[in-house]
């Protein structure tokens, strides 16, 4: 009797120290991230949503530029001439003829002079009669039947306006009324202006250009 008791405490120790083991070792090792129980795996980084807002349904178009597609005229202008007065001036820029007459500037093509837009940086050693000048950043320039100058040493140079700038007159027999998207605007040397009224009347505005 005495030896089954010896032999049944001897089996409950070493049970216990077994356990005591297997208990130490799962504490030891490291814990996974467990499933709750909706099956998403916990402490997971949550992915960021990104919200794209849709764009205006009006037209914008970038940096003033607007395209010839969109352009309907409303009321055209003569563009060419036949001949040129004997006291025009013929200046070679860039390698191209252009002929100036009347602070306008002409290409010949096809057996006729065409109206052209004066190349920006051609420069001419006197103004038209008639120039007016005008403030565009605080800086006088001078402006003369859609042709805009700024001195350059002992000449005038030929660039194009800030958007913004405002001049008293469009030349009549070289403007065209047209439309870009339903709105009125006025285009003369590949400019577009919009009518606008100041303290001393009606006045135009530049509001972009025409890109090819």
């Amino acid at each position: 009797m005495k030896k089954q008791l010896i032999l049944m405490l001897t089996i409950l120790l070493a049970t216990v120290c077994q356990n005591q083991v297997i208990a130490q070792k799962h504490a030891e090792k490291p814990q996974k991230v467990g499933k709750t129980q909706g099956g998403n795996r916990q402490n997971k980084a949550k992915k960021t949503k990104v919200v794209v807002t849709s764009r205006p349904t009006r037209v914008q178009y970038p940096h003033n530029q607007f395209p010839r597609t969109k352009v309907v005229v409303v009321k055209p202008r003569i563009r060419t001439i036949n001949v040129l007065a004997p006291e025009h001036t013929r200046i070679v820029y860039r390698g191209r003829p252009y002929f100036f007459q009347g602070g306008r500037y002409y290409l010949y093509t096809n057996n006729v002079y065409r109206i052209t837009a004066p190349p920006r940086g051609i420069r001419i050693g006197l103004l038209p009669i008639g120039y007016r000048p005008i403030l565009i950043g605080n800086v006088q320039n001078y402006y003369y039947m859609g042709a805009y100058y700024r001195p350059v040493g002992n000449q005038y140079e030929a660039f194009e306006p800030n958007i913004g700038t405002i001049v008293p007159d469009l030349p009549q027999d070289n403007v065209e009324e047209v439309t870009i998207d339903g709105q009125l605007y006025y285009e003369c040397n590949d400019i577009l202006y919009k009518a606008i009224n100041t303290s001393t009347g009606t006045e135009y505005q530049v509001v972009g250009k025409l890109n090819d």
